[in-house]
């Protein structure tokens, strides 16, 4: 039997009998990628269905945002990632409303003690001695209780007037509020006037006042006045 020539086509019957059959447990291949019938599908395979849903996730997914939020929790441009979120607060912006807080509950120290110190036996005694080294008082016949509760009184008024200054300065600075940083270093220039008492509260009063408002007037923390 001749061999046909290179390049010439094979009869039908040795077409037939160079396709090897399929053997026992296999199955030809149904589409490029599919696995045949009884085989393992290969890692990542998935089905058109799978695939068709992949595809629909896929397209919902910039309607929802990122994962795990609805288009009304999606954080938009400009604006917060949390609800009523504050700016961040610089360290020494902190510093400062610490040591102005510091100043306040000391004013409010003063003014609680000035309530005692006014009303004490020793104080009576001062004012009486005062009063008798000058004949023009002397003879007023002046009445030392009502002056003592009106040093009382003034006292009270301006040691919590003070201390809510002091409060009101200190909450607005850490708010970026300027105007509030130009009125405390207004208040902390006057304050060295009460340094001539040598009292050493009046001195660690007026001195946590004054480097807290250094504090705020450093370069690194202009910007967070001017937001």
């Amino acid at each position: 039997m001749s061999t046909p020539a290179s390049g010439e086509p094979h009869s039908p019957e040795e077409s037939a009998q160079s396709v090897e059959p399929p053997r026992r447990g296999q199955f030809p291949e149904i589409a490029p990628g599919v696995p045949r019938y009884g085989q393992y599908a290969p890692a990542g395979y998935q089905s058109p269905f799978e695939q068709e849903q992949a595809k629909q996730a896929a397209a919902q997914q910039p309607q929802n945002g990122p994962a795990g939020t609805t288009p009304a929790q999606a954080p938009q441009p400009g604006t917060s990632t949390a609800a009523g979120a504050a700016r961040s607060v610089p360290r020494q912006i902190t510093s400062a409303f610490a040591l102005i807080m510091l100043a306040g509950v000391i004013a409010l120290f003063s003014a609680i003690s000035s309530i005692f110190v006014a009303n004490s036996p020793e104080l009576r005694a001062e004012l009486i001695k005062q009063i008798n080294a000058y004949p023009q008082l002397a003879g007023a016949d002046l009445d030392i209780s009502a002056i003592i509760t009106m040093s009382i009184v003034f006292a009270v008024v301006i040691g919590f007037a003070s201390v809510a200054l002091y409060l009101l300065i200190a909450f607005k600075i850490r708010a970026g509020k300027n105007w509030a940083r130009i009125l405390g270093t207004v208040l902390a220039a006057i304050s060295l006037l009460s340094l001539i008492s040598f009292n050493p509260l009046v001195i660690l009063q007026v001195g946590f006042g004054i480097f807290g408002m250094i504090y705020c007037w450093l370069p690194a923390n202009r910007d967070y006045f001017k937001a």
